[in-house]
C-alpha cells in the first residue's frame, strides 16, 4: 500500500470532514468497537505500588483525549501509554530519557500533543461564534436610544 495511511472515521467526524462531504465516506467500513474506553486495568486499581499513580494518569489521559477517540479497543494501548508515562516521570532513573521519548511518541500517536493533533487534523480553529440577530438588534437600539 503506497501513500499515507487512512485516517479513522472517528477522526473525520471530529474534524468535520465527514459532515462536509458525507458521500466520500459512505462505503468506508471500519470494525465496530465494544464502546467507550471503559475501566482501567485491575492493577491500576490497586492501592499498593504504582497503582494510584497509574490510575491518576489513566483518568487524566481519558479526560484530556478528544471526545469519541478512545474506545474499548484502545484500552491495552492506553494502559501501555500510562506505564510508559510513569516510567518517564522517574527523573534520573535508568532509561528515563528513552522512556520520555517513547511516551511522547505514544501521546503523539493518540493525537494528544500539538503535533499529533496537527497530523490527525484534530482541533483546528476555534468555532465561530454564532450571532443571534435579535440580540444585535436590541443592543443597537439600546445604544441608539
Amino acid at each position: 500500500m503506497a501513500g499515507r495511511p487512512r485516517k479513522a472515521n472517528a477522526i473525520h467526524e471530529i474534524t468535520g470532514a465527514k459532515a462536509k462531504n458525507p458521500q466520500r465516506f459512505h462505503d468506508r467500513e471500519e470494525p465496530e468497537t465494544a464502546g467507550p474506553i471503559g475501566d482501567p486495568p485491575a492493577d491500576f486499581l490497586s492501592e499498593h505500588g504504582s497503582g494510584p499513580k497509574l490510575l491518576a494518569l489513566w483518568n487524566k489521559l481519558v479526560a484530556e483525549a478528544p471526545i469519541g477517540l478512545l474506545t474499548a479497543s484502545d484500552s491495552e494501548y492506553l494502559a501501555a501509554v500510562c506505564r510508559m508515562g510513569l516510567e518517564a516521570s522517574r527523573v534520573g532513573s535508568k532509561g528515563y530519557r528513552q522512556a520520555l521519548k517513547e511516551y511522547g511518541l505514544m501521546l503523539k500517536g493518540l493525537g494528544m500533543t500539538p503535533e499529533g493533533r496537527a497530523i490527525r487534523g484534530i482541533g483546528g480553529k476555534a468555532p465561530k461564534k454564532t450571532v443571534n440577530p435579535l440580540d444585535e438588534f436590541t443592543r443597537a437600539r439600546q445604544r441608539a436610544g
